[in-house]
């Protein structure tokens, strides 16, 4: 593991849909979105694409505020 990860939405559906998200955390050792990116995933829009393995991480730090 690496050091940190400030990531956008896109990376996330994506290793999501694939069920691989789990790759950030072996990765780097912080990945942190912010609170509208943790928002934008939670809408999922028409097929909440991502949505249930983004809620199975209990290691991303969301930013409060930002």
């Amino acid at each position: 593991m690496n050091g940190k990860l400030v990531c956008n939405t896109g990376p996330l559906i994506a290793l999501s849909l694939i069920d691989r998200i789990d790759l950030l955390r072996s990765l780097f050792e912080v990945v942190i979105i912010s609170e509208a990116v943790h928002q934008e995933i939670l809408a999922g829009g028409p097929m909440n694409l991502g949505l249930l393995n983004y809620q199975k991480t209990k290691w991303i730090k969301k930013l409060i505020g930002c």
